[in-house]
């Protein structure tokens, strides 16, 4: 992806509000659909899982 191309979309929410622990190895698909590995934590339990958000995404 060239500097032209990438575009700071700012932080990445959980549907319920709650921020990622940490955001890996981003990813977009030729439709536009962007998937990352993302910190998740259930009650006690924390794992890292891939999670896929949908845009439209804003351009700067």
């Amino acid at each position: 992806m060239s500097p032209q191309e990438n575009t700071d979309q700012g932080p990445i929410f959980y549907e319920d509000g709650r921020r990622p622990a940490y955001v890996n190895a981003i990813a977009v698909r030729k439709d536009g659909k962007v998937y990352t590995l993302a910190r998740i934590t259930k009650g006690d339990h924390t794992r890292t899982d891939v999670i896929s958000i949908e845009g439209p995404f804003r351009s700067r």
